[in-house]
């Protein structure tokens, strides 16, 4: 094979085999450890311990139309050439892991290929659950299929290729560049890799709740990208679709409590504080209502006719640091 993503589409193939439904890619691309190395887990049927050693053989196979297999053998024998290896962890009945790395700058060390038609390709798969992690010494890129997925079982060809694109960028994004990054300018993320930034965290703390939180957040931008042009979204609708999040889980949580379903209404109450913390600071009552007379005087507004103006001026000046229907209320009472 060419490249090493044509190894790793070869060892997934595996994992579909063992009927997995969770697939996990792990690739750490590094310059200063001089090392290429791919990590595959599955929760597939696993390996019998009987078998363990005879997976690496290219004499040995289960598949029935060929009595030869090359996947485990031809991987290992193209790290084994760069300086590098494989090894294999598997609990029969569990799952499997394989692990097979590069010398990095060894002369037969294949390029890695095109990662983003890889993940692309898997993702096309029905019922399987994929997070592929790239690292390299300049950053790291997460990409999770639950987070597009949502409900749905299967991912449309426009998502597909929006996947595609987004891969690309993201890989783009942790590539090294060539000039020094001691004078590298102060970078302010937007809100989508903030979202991304903290689920790694969270996945590496293993905070189930707040990561639920933050994968409903991702599918929601997600969303409008994949509705809109596929560009940068505005930081209007950005703060129009936290806004909505938050809504919806308060009404969900006020209608728990209604119910004295107290574990439910403590889970919307904790995904609704998760998400307002991506929302720019409040405003105090007391600062809305000093804002809003300024307002009113400018437009010039007299009375509950002019309301639509206010509220108009009033949404452009607030920009989401205020709620809406306290804002409605104050404005009522002003003009009334």
């Amino acid at each position: 094979m060419k490249e090493i993503s044509l190894h790793i589409l070869d060892l997934i193939n595996n994992c579909l085999a063992a009927k997995a439904t969770e697939i996990e890619i792990e690739i750490l691309d590094s310059v200063s450890e001089n090392i290429v190395r791919i990590t595959i887990t599955d929760n597939g049927c696993g390996i019998l311990p009987k078998d363990l050693d005879k997976v690496t053989d290219c004499c040995y196979t289960l598949r029935k139309e060929r009595n030869i297999g090359l996947g485990l053998a031809l991987a290992k024998q193209n790290a084994e050439r760069s300086g590098g290896g494989l090894r294999i962890e598997s609990v029969y009945q569990k799952g499997t892991k394989v692990e097979f790395w590069f010398q990095r700058n060894h002369i037969d060390r294949q390029p890695l290929g095109n990662m983003a038609s890889v993940v692309s390709i898997v993702n096309s798969q029905p019922s399987i659950d994929l997070c592929y992690r790239h690292s390299t010494d300049w950053g790291e890129y997460v990409f999770d299929s639950r987070d597009w997925k949502g409900d749905c079982e299967y991912l449309s060809a426009k998502q597909l290729l929006q996947i595609q694109k987004e891969i690309e960028q993201g890989l783009e994004s942790i590539k090294g560049n060539k000039t020094s990054t001691k004078h590298k300018k102060e970078v302010v993320m937007t809100l989508e890799e903030r979202i991304n930034a903290d689920i790694k965290a969270a996945m590496l703390a293993k905070e189930r709740k707040k990561l639920d939180a933050l994968r409903a957040v991702k599918s929601a931008i997600l969303l409008l990208k994949t509705n809109g042009s596929g560009d940068a979204i505005s930081e209007e609708a950005e703060i129009a679709c936290l806004q909505k999040l938050v809504k919806q889980r308060k009404e969900s949580a006020e209608l728990y409590k209604q119910q004295n379903r107290m574990d439910l209404y403590e889970d919307e109450a904790f995904q609704q504080a998760v998400i307002e913390a991506y929302l720019p600071e409040q405003m105090s009552e007391e600062e809305i209502r000093t804002e809003l007379q300024k307002i009113i005087s400018e437009t010039g507004a007299s009375s509950v006719k002019d309301m639509g103006k206010v509220m108009g001026a009033a949404q452009k000046a607030f920009a989401g640091r205020a709620d809406n229907k306290l804002v409605s209320s104050i404005v009522k009472e002003l003009l009334g």
